[in-house]
Protein backbone atom coordinates (compact mmCIF):
# COMPACT_ATOMS: atom_id res chain seq x y z
CA UNK A 1 0.00 0.00 0.00
CA UNK A 2 1.48 3.33 -1.10
CA UNK A 3 -0.67 6.41 -0.61
CA UNK A 4 1.95 8.47 -2.35
CA UNK A 5 3.47 11.72 -1.26
CA UNK A 6 0.39 13.85 -1.87
CA UNK A 7 -1.95 11.51 0.01
CA UNK A 8 -0.14 12.16 3.26
CA UNK A 9 -1.09 15.86 3.09
CA UNK A 10 -4.54 17.22 3.95
CA UNK A 11 -6.40 16.96 0.64
CA UNK A 12 -8.75 19.88 1.21
CA UNK A 13 -8.24 23.48 2.29
CA UNK A 14 -6.78 23.72 5.78
CA UNK A 15 -6.36 26.49 8.33
CA UNK A 16 -3.15 26.84 10.27
CA UNK A 17 -3.55 28.24 13.80
CA UNK A 18 -1.00 28.94 16.50
CA UNK A 19 -1.44 26.88 19.63
CA UNK A 20 -0.19 28.84 22.64
CA UNK A 21 0.46 25.65 24.57
CA UNK A 22 2.66 24.03 21.97
CA UNK A 23 5.59 25.32 19.93
CA UNK A 24 4.00 24.29 16.67
CA UNK A 25 0.89 24.16 14.57
CA UNK A 26 -2.22 22.05 14.39
CA UNK A 27 -4.02 21.48 11.12
CA UNK A 28 -7.78 21.34 10.83
CA UNK A 29 -8.97 19.81 7.62
CA UNK A 30 -11.78 18.05 5.85
CA UNK A 31 -11.31 15.08 3.57
CA UNK A 32 -13.81 13.59 1.18
CA UNK A 33 -12.95 10.16 -0.13
CA UNK A 34 -14.97 7.00 -0.54
CA UNK A 35 -13.12 3.75 -1.26
CA UNK A 36 -11.17 1.73 1.32
CA UNK A 37 -7.76 2.82 0.11
CA UNK A 38 -8.63 6.49 0.23
CA UNK A 39 -10.20 6.09 3.67
CA UNK A 40 -6.92 4.65 4.86
CA UNK A 41 -4.95 7.48 3.28
CA UNK A 42 -7.31 9.95 4.94
CA UNK A 43 -6.64 8.24 8.26
CA UNK A 44 -2.90 8.63 7.82
CA UNK A 45 -3.43 12.25 6.81
CA UNK A 46 -5.42 12.84 9.97
CA UNK A 47 -2.78 11.24 12.17
CA UNK A 48 0.14 13.01 10.53
CA UNK A 49 -1.66 16.34 10.31
CA UNK A 50 -2.39 16.20 14.01
CA UNK A 51 1.32 16.00 14.77
CA UNK A 52 2.76 19.27 16.05
CA UNK A 53 5.30 20.46 13.48
CA UNK A 54 6.85 23.84 12.86
CA UNK A 55 6.30 23.80 9.11
CA UNK A 56 3.21 22.02 7.71
CA UNK A 57 4.73 21.93 4.24
CA UNK A 58 7.33 19.47 5.58
CA UNK A 59 4.59 16.85 5.90
CA UNK A 60 5.05 16.12 2.21
CA UNK A 61 8.28 14.32 3.11
CA UNK A 62 6.48 11.83 5.37
CA UNK A 63 6.01 8.19 4.38
CA UNK A 64 5.15 4.98 6.22
CA UNK A 65 8.75 3.78 6.37
CA UNK A 66 9.71 6.98 8.14
CA UNK A 67 6.82 6.55 10.58
CA UNK A 68 7.95 2.98 11.24
CA UNK A 69 11.50 4.20 11.93
CA UNK A 70 10.19 6.77 14.40
CA UNK A 71 8.06 4.14 16.11
CA UNK A 72 11.09 1.85 16.46
CA UNK A 73 13.21 4.67 17.90
CA UNK A 74 10.47 5.57 20.39
CA UNK A 75 10.23 1.93 21.46
CA UNK A 76 13.90 0.97 21.62
CA UNK A 77 15.49 4.34 22.59
CA UNK A 78 18.57 3.26 20.64
CA UNK A 79 19.55 3.68 16.99
CA UNK A 80 21.27 0.28 16.96
CA UNK A 81 18.33 -1.57 18.52
CA UNK A 82 15.81 0.34 16.41
CA UNK A 83 17.74 -0.71 13.30
CA UNK A 84 17.66 -4.34 14.44
CA UNK A 85 13.93 -4.07 15.10
CA UNK A 86 13.34 -2.74 11.59
CA UNK A 87 15.88 -5.17 10.10
CA UNK A 88 17.91 -2.40 8.48
CA UNK A 89 21.52 -1.32 8.87
CA UNK A 90 22.42 1.20 11.54
CA UNK A 91 23.45 3.90 8.99
CA UNK A 92 20.01 3.62 7.39
CA UNK A 93 18.32 4.18 10.75
CA UNK A 94 20.63 7.11 11.48
CA UNK A 95 19.66 8.58 8.11
CA UNK A 96 15.96 8.16 8.96
CA UNK A 97 16.50 9.95 12.27
CA UNK A 98 18.21 12.82 10.48
CA UNK A 99 15.26 13.11 8.07
CA UNK A 100 12.83 13.05 10.97
CA UNK A 101 14.73 15.81 12.75
CA UNK A 102 14.59 17.98 9.65
CA UNK A 103 10.94 17.18 9.12
CA UNK A 104 9.89 18.17 12.63
CA UNK A 105 12.57 20.80 13.15
CA UNK A 106 13.31 19.21 16.51
CA UNK A 107 16.12 16.96 17.81
CA UNK A 108 13.43 14.39 18.82
CA UNK A 109 15.97 12.45 20.92
CA UNK A 110 18.87 13.54 23.10
CA UNK A 111 21.55 11.19 24.36
CA UNK A 112 21.75 10.20 28.01
CA UNK A 113 24.64 7.80 28.37
CA UNK A 114 24.00 4.89 26.02
CA UNK A 115 20.25 5.59 25.65
CA UNK A 116 18.22 8.12 23.70
CA UNK A 117 15.71 10.21 25.62
CA UNK A 118 12.74 11.54 23.60
CA UNK A 119 12.02 15.24 23.62
CA UNK A 120 8.53 16.44 24.61
CA UNK A 121 7.66 16.68 20.92
CA UNK A 122 8.77 13.07 20.26
CA UNK A 123 6.69 11.89 23.23
CA UNK A 124 3.64 13.63 21.79
CA UNK A 125 4.13 11.80 18.47
CA UNK A 126 4.13 8.29 19.96
CA UNK A 127 0.36 7.80 19.99
CA UNK A 128 -0.46 9.14 16.49
CA UNK A 129 2.46 7.23 14.94
CA UNK A 130 1.45 3.94 16.57
CA UNK A 131 -2.18 4.39 15.52
CA UNK A 132 -1.22 5.17 11.92
CA UNK A 133 1.00 2.09 11.66
CA UNK A 134 -1.68 -0.10 13.24
CA UNK A 135 -4.23 0.99 10.63
CA UNK A 136 -1.70 0.45 7.84
CA UNK A 137 -1.10 -3.12 9.01
CA UNK A 138 -4.84 -3.77 9.29
CA UNK A 139 -5.46 -2.64 5.72
CA UNK A 140 -2.56 -4.67 4.35
CA UNK A 141 -3.74 -7.91 5.95
CA UNK A 142 -7.31 -7.51 4.61
CA UNK A 143 -6.14 -8.59 1.17
CA UNK A 144 -3.78 -11.35 2.31
CA UNK A 145 -4.35 -15.07 2.04
CA UNK A 146 -2.64 -17.70 4.12
CA UNK A 147 -1.79 -21.30 3.30
CA UNK A 148 -0.05 -22.94 6.29
CA UNK A 149 1.31 -25.73 4.08
CA UNK A 150 3.33 -23.37 1.86
CA UNK A 151 3.48 -19.89 3.39
CA UNK A 152 6.15 -18.58 5.74
CA UNK A 153 4.96 -16.49 8.65
CA UNK A 154 6.43 -15.50 12.01
CA UNK A 155 3.72 -15.28 14.67
CA UNK A 156 4.03 -14.24 18.30
CA UNK A 157 2.12 -15.24 21.42
CA UNK A 158 2.21 -13.83 24.94
CA UNK A 159 1.96 -16.69 27.40
CA UNK A 160 3.36 -17.96 30.68
CA UNK A 161 5.55 -21.06 30.70
CA UNK A 162 2.54 -22.90 32.14
CA UNK A 163 0.47 -22.08 29.05
CA UNK A 164 3.45 -22.94 26.83
CA UNK A 165 3.64 -26.45 28.28
CA UNK A 166 -0.08 -27.16 28.47
CA UNK A 167 -1.40 -25.39 25.37
CA UNK A 168 1.36 -24.43 22.95
CA UNK A 169 3.46 -27.59 23.15
CA UNK A 170 0.75 -29.72 21.44
CA UNK A 171 0.67 -27.22 18.57
CA UNK A 172 4.30 -28.07 17.73
CA UNK A 173 3.12 -31.34 16.18
CA UNK A 174 0.74 -29.41 13.94
CA UNK A 175 3.48 -26.97 12.91
CA UNK A 176 5.88 -29.75 12.03
CA UNK A 177 3.31 -31.76 10.10
CA UNK A 178 1.18 -29.14 8.34
CA UNK A 179 2.82 -25.71 8.69
CA UNK A 180 6.60 -26.09 8.23
CA UNK A 181 7.07 -22.41 7.34
CA UNK A 182 5.30 -21.04 10.42
CA UNK A 183 7.21 -20.05 13.54
CA UNK A 184 5.77 -18.94 16.88
CA UNK A 185 7.70 -16.62 19.16
CA UNK A 186 6.45 -17.20 22.73
CA UNK A 187 6.95 -14.15 24.93
CA UNK A 188 6.67 -13.82 28.70
CA UNK A 189 3.71 -11.99 30.18
CA UNK A 190 4.36 -8.21 30.27
CA UNK A 191 2.56 -5.51 32.21
CA UNK A 192 0.99 -4.00 29.06
CA UNK A 193 -0.62 -6.94 27.25
CA UNK A 194 -3.43 -4.84 25.78
CA UNK A 195 -1.03 -2.22 24.41
CA UNK A 196 1.20 -4.79 22.76
CA UNK A 197 -1.75 -6.48 21.06
CA UNK A 198 -3.22 -3.21 19.80
CA UNK A 199 0.14 -2.09 18.41
CA UNK A 200 0.81 -5.45 16.74
CA UNK A 201 3.92 -6.12 18.83
CA UNK A 202 2.26 -9.45 19.70
CA UNK A 203 -0.36 -11.38 17.74
CA UNK A 204 -2.26 -13.19 20.50
CA UNK A 205 -2.11 -13.46 24.27
CA UNK A 206 -3.29 -16.21 26.59
CA UNK A 207 -3.95 -15.26 30.20
CA UNK A 208 -6.64 -15.56 32.87
CA UNK A 209 -9.66 -13.39 32.15
CA UNK A 210 -9.52 -12.20 35.74
CA UNK A 211 -6.13 -10.64 34.96
CA UNK A 212 -6.84 -8.84 31.68
CA UNK A 213 -10.59 -8.23 31.88
CA UNK A 214 -12.13 -6.71 28.72
CA UNK A 215 -9.87 -3.89 27.47
CA UNK A 216 -11.09 -1.61 24.68
CA UNK A 217 -9.90 -2.60 21.22
CA UNK A 218 -9.42 -6.29 22.06
CA UNK A 219 -11.53 -9.35 21.36
CA UNK A 220 -11.33 -12.57 23.31
CA UNK A 221 -12.63 -16.10 23.75
CA UNK A 222 -12.35 -18.54 26.63
CA UNK A 223 -10.05 -21.51 26.01
CA UNK A 224 -10.06 -23.82 29.04
CA UNK A 225 -10.37 -23.81 32.81
CA UNK A 226 -7.92 -24.94 35.47
CA UNK A 227 -7.50 -24.67 39.22
CA UNK A 228 -4.60 -24.15 41.60
CA UNK A 229 -3.16 -26.97 43.72
CA UNK A 230 -0.16 -27.40 45.99
CA UNK A 231 2.80 -29.64 45.25
CA UNK A 232 5.27 -31.03 47.79
CA UNK A 233 8.27 -33.35 47.70
CA UNK A 234 7.02 -36.75 46.55
CA UNK A 235 8.95 -38.46 49.37
CA UNK A 236 7.32 -36.53 52.19
CA UNK A 237 5.31 -38.71 54.55
CA UNK A 238 4.29 -36.01 57.01
CA UNK A 239 1.84 -34.44 54.57
CA UNK A 240 -1.35 -36.17 53.50
CA UNK A 241 -3.42 -35.69 50.36
CA UNK A 242 -4.70 -32.36 51.68
CA UNK A 243 -2.79 -29.69 53.55
CA UNK A 244 -4.07 -28.70 56.96
CA UNK A 245 -4.17 -25.09 58.13
CA UNK A 246 -1.21 -25.91 60.38
CA UNK A 247 0.74 -27.27 57.38
CA UNK A 248 0.04 -24.13 55.42
CA UNK A 249 1.17 -21.84 58.20
CA UNK A 250 4.38 -23.70 58.96
CA UNK A 251 5.89 -24.55 55.57
CA UNK A 252 7.65 -22.15 53.16
CA UNK A 253 5.87 -21.47 49.87
CA UNK A 254 6.93 -20.85 46.29
CA UNK A 255 4.43 -18.79 44.30
CA UNK A 256 4.40 -17.29 40.81
CA UNK A 257 4.48 -13.61 39.93
CA UNK A 258 5.16 -12.32 36.46
CA UNK A 259 3.98 -9.28 34.52
CA UNK A 260 0.30 -8.78 35.24
CA UNK A 261 -0.14 -12.27 36.69
CA UNK A 262 0.25 -13.83 40.10
CA UNK A 263 -1.01 -16.97 41.80
CA UNK A 264 -3.33 -16.79 44.78
CA UNK A 265 -1.75 -14.80 47.59
CA UNK A 266 -1.04 -16.42 50.93
CA UNK A 267 -3.53 -14.09 52.57
CA UNK A 268 -6.30 -15.36 50.29
CA UNK A 269 -5.45 -18.84 51.54
CA UNK A 270 -5.95 -17.79 55.14
CA UNK A 271 -2.20 -17.88 55.86
CA UNK A 272 -0.73 -15.01 57.89
CA UNK A 273 2.36 -13.27 56.47
CA UNK A 274 4.50 -14.34 59.43
CA UNK A 275 6.44 -16.89 57.38
CA UNK A 276 6.97 -14.77 54.29
CA UNK A 277 10.64 -14.45 55.16
CA UNK A 278 10.94 -18.09 54.11
CA UNK A 279 8.74 -17.70 51.03
CA UNK A 280 9.92 -17.34 47.44
CA UNK A 281 8.33 -15.85 44.33
CA UNK A 282 9.39 -16.83 40.83
CA UNK A 283 8.56 -15.81 37.28
CA UNK A 284 8.40 -19.42 36.14
CA UNK A 285 5.83 -22.04 37.08
CA UNK A 286 8.12 -24.79 35.75
CA UNK A 287 11.13 -23.70 37.80
CA UNK A 288 8.90 -23.55 40.89
CA UNK A 289 8.03 -27.22 40.40
CA UNK A 290 11.70 -28.22 40.25
CA UNK A 291 12.56 -26.30 43.43
CA UNK A 292 10.47 -28.55 45.67
CA UNK A 293 12.11 -32.01 45.69
CA UNK A 294 14.24 -32.63 48.77
CA UNK A 295 12.89 -29.60 50.67
CA UNK A 296 10.10 -28.80 53.13
CA UNK A 297 8.77 -26.20 50.71
CA UNK A 298 5.43 -26.36 48.91
CA UNK A 299 4.51 -24.64 45.65
CA UNK A 300 1.20 -23.39 44.35
CA UNK A 301 0.54 -23.94 40.65
CA UNK A 302 -2.14 -24.85 38.08
CA UNK A 303 -3.29 -28.47 38.32
CA UNK A 304 -2.79 -29.28 34.62
CA UNK A 305 0.88 -28.32 34.84
CA UNK A 306 1.38 -30.08 38.17
CA UNK A 307 0.12 -33.36 36.70
CA UNK A 308 2.55 -33.09 33.77
CA UNK A 309 5.56 -32.28 35.97
CA UNK A 310 4.87 -34.58 38.91
CA UNK A 311 7.13 -37.38 37.70
CA UNK A 312 10.01 -35.36 36.18
CA UNK A 313 10.15 -32.91 39.13
CA UNK A 314 9.74 -35.52 41.87
CA UNK A 315 6.67 -33.82 43.35
CA UNK A 316 3.26 -34.88 44.61
CA UNK A 317 -0.02 -32.99 44.28
CA UNK A 318 -1.90 -32.13 47.47
CA UNK A 319 -5.08 -30.13 47.86
CA UNK A 320 -5.39 -26.82 49.70
CA UNK A 321 -7.15 -26.78 53.08
CA UNK A 322 -10.17 -25.54 51.15
CA UNK A 323 -10.65 -26.25 47.44
CA UNK A 324 -9.57 -23.26 45.41
CA UNK A 325 -11.98 -21.91 42.75
CA UNK A 326 -11.26 -22.60 39.07
CA UNK A 327 -9.96 -19.92 36.73
CA UNK A 328 -10.43 -19.47 32.99
CA UNK A 329 -7.56 -19.07 30.55
CA UNK A 330 -8.65 -16.85 27.67
CA UNK A 331 -7.22 -15.86 24.31
CA UNK A 332 -6.99 -12.18 23.31
CA UNK A 333 -6.27 -10.45 20.02
CA UNK A 334 -6.60 -6.94 18.57
CA UNK A 335 -10.03 -6.16 17.18
CA UNK A 336 -8.64 -4.56 14.02
CA UNK A 337 -6.72 -7.78 13.22
CA UNK A 338 -9.61 -10.20 13.57
CA UNK A 339 -9.60 -10.97 9.82
CA UNK A 340 -5.87 -11.62 9.42
CA UNK A 341 -5.85 -15.11 7.81
CA UNK A 342 -2.71 -16.27 9.62
CA UNK A 343 -4.05 -15.17 12.99
CA UNK A 344 -7.38 -16.85 12.25
CA UNK A 345 -5.45 -20.07 11.63
CA UNK A 346 -3.49 -19.69 14.87
CA UNK A 347 -6.64 -19.04 16.89
CA UNK A 348 -8.20 -22.15 15.35
CA UNK A 349 -5.23 -24.22 16.50
CA UNK A 350 -5.50 -22.85 20.04
CA UNK A 351 -9.24 -23.57 20.07
CA UNK A 352 -8.61 -27.12 18.84
CA UNK A 353 -6.05 -27.92 21.54
CA UNK A 354 -8.25 -26.30 24.18
CA UNK A 355 -11.17 -28.51 23.19
CA UNK A 356 -8.96 -31.55 23.73
CA UNK A 357 -7.89 -30.20 27.13
CA UNK A 358 -11.52 -29.84 28.16
CA UNK A 359 -11.92 -33.59 27.75
CA UNK A 360 -9.00 -34.38 30.03
CA UNK A 361 -9.58 -35.25 33.66
CA UNK A 362 -7.80 -32.79 35.89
Amino acid sequence: MNCGRRALLPVARHDVTRDANMAGFELSHKVRRTNATDRYCRYISDEVASMPVNDPERLGAMDLNLLAALDALLTERSVTEAAARRRVRQPAMSSSLSRLRRLFNDPLFVRDGSRLVPTPLADSLAGPVADALTMAHALRTRSETFDPATDERALSAIASDYVSVVLLHPILKTLQATAPGVTIDVRSVPTDIDRQLRRGTADVAVAPRSVIGSPAGLESSDLFTDRNVFVVDAQRTDVGDRLTHDDLQSMPLVTYRGGMMATVSVRELGRPPANQGMDLTTRSFVSAAFMIAGTRTAALMPARLAHRLAGPAGIRIVEAPKRLPPFAESMYWAQHRRSDPALLWLREQLDRVSAALAEEEQ
